[in-house]
């Protein structure tokens, strides 16, 4: 009698796990997930995780599932609304070496894994991070390279250390595209506290590689799709405020110079200022239901403000200190009346310029979508 051991047919773990969290993307799907089956380097998992979409996503990733056993299906227990939980959810069944992050709409070079995996090998990184090329696409489907992060201003060949890793990443010199080592996930899964939370996230994981290198492999981040969760103007976009304070609390936990905390919280009062009057100049044209979610987002980032232990003598304007002092000695309503003073003296345009000023800063952030 034969037989045959299953653990001899079985086949070898992927080498790189792709995490694809997906909600109603089926009009970009079949675009993103051919990219990722064209790759060169082949052993790779791509893991779908779909948010309880309400289109035919989920037919869209069971279709490329029955045709190639690469392709991975999971389905959240709800819809859990962010990326970080998303990505969270899916941890337990990550079964590569590697991991790295890609949107339902996103496009890669052929030799995107590839080049990240040998950069790897040859620096033993923990986190390498491709090109990153912001891109929209013309009637006919051909990309527009609107902007190039390359490097650390241009230099691929650099080699650099966890600490210059968090302190680039901060402006976005660096995007967090990476590939990283699996068990930085593992040891550090992704906060939850709000639509933000997966940038703060890969600070953190930057903060605790060995090295982090970057190649030429390509990134395309795709910036016209009017549905992407960083375009629609909702609630979770107030969460803004409280990721700088968070930042802040991160840089200040782990040593950074003074300098470079105190730009967090002077970020975190600036735009707590600028959203409230947003909300405040919208009038009747935002539904009720809608401010009261966006100003309970300002409210948690107001409240952790008031009882920062922050000296604002060393804050580098007058205007932030000035509004820093209102915070700490005043109550939310009394910020509310300030604010609303505040919107007969701005311009609406004015207005809008603050908010788009932060939306920019987080469409820079390629590698966890929100």
């Amino acid at each position: 009698m034969s037989f045959t051991d299953p653990d001899q047919t079985r086949k070898p773990p992927p080498i790189i796990s792709i995490l694809m969290p997906v909600f109603n993307g089926e009009a970009y799907l079949h675009k993103t997930i051919n990219s990722i089956l064209s790759q060169t380097f082949q052993s790779f998992e791509l893991l779908c995780i779909n948010d309880c979409s309400t289109d035919g996503s989920l037919s869209v990733v069971n279709f490329y599932k029955n045709k190639d056993d690469r392709v991975k299906v999971f389905t959240t227990y709800r819809n859990l609304g962010i990326v970080p939980k998303v990505i969270n959810f899916i941890i337990p069944n990550i079964r590569g070496e590697f991991f790295v992050y890609a949107s339902q709409d996103d496009l890669f070079s052929e030799d995107w894994l590839e080049k990240m995996l040998n950069r790897a090998v040859e620096t033993d990184s923990d986190a390498v991070i491709p090109d990153l090329v912001f891109y929209s696409e013309d009637e006919s489907g051909n990309i527009n390279n609107n902007k190039n992060l390359i490097g650390v201003n241009g230099d691929r060949d650099i080699v650099i250390s966890n600490r210059d890793g968090v302190i680039l990443s901060l402006d976005w010199t660096i995007p967090g595209n990476a590939m990283w080592r699996v068990w930085i996930i593992r040891k550090f899964p992704m906060e939850t506290f709000g639509m933000y939370a997966d940038e703060y996230s890969v600070r953190v994981w930057f903060l605790n590689c060995n090295k982090i290198a970057f190649c030429d492999g390509v990134f395309y981040y795709r910036i016209d799709n009017p549905n992407a969760i960083s375009k629609k103007f909702s609630p979770k976009l107030f969460d803004y405020p409280y990721n700088c304070y968070m930042l802040y609390g991160f840089l200040t936990k782990n040593g950074f110079n003074e300098d470079v905390c105190r730009k967090q919280i002077e970020n975190a009062i600036d735009s707590l200022y600028a959203m409230k009057e947003l909300l405040i100049s919208s009038g009747g044209a935002i539904a009720n239901e809608f401010i009261l979610d966006a100003d309970s987002r300002l409210f948690q980032c107001f409240m952790a403000l008031k009882n920062a232990r922050f000296h604002p003598e060393s804050m580098s304007r007058y205007k932030i200190f000035i509004r820093f002092q209102l915070l700490r000695f005043f109550g939310y309503h009394v910020f509310s009346m300030v604010c609303r003073g505040l919107t007969f003296i701005h311009q609406p345009g004015l207005l809008v310029r603050k908010h788009k000023g932060c939306r920019e800063k987080v469409d820079e952030e390629a590698a966890l979508r929100r």
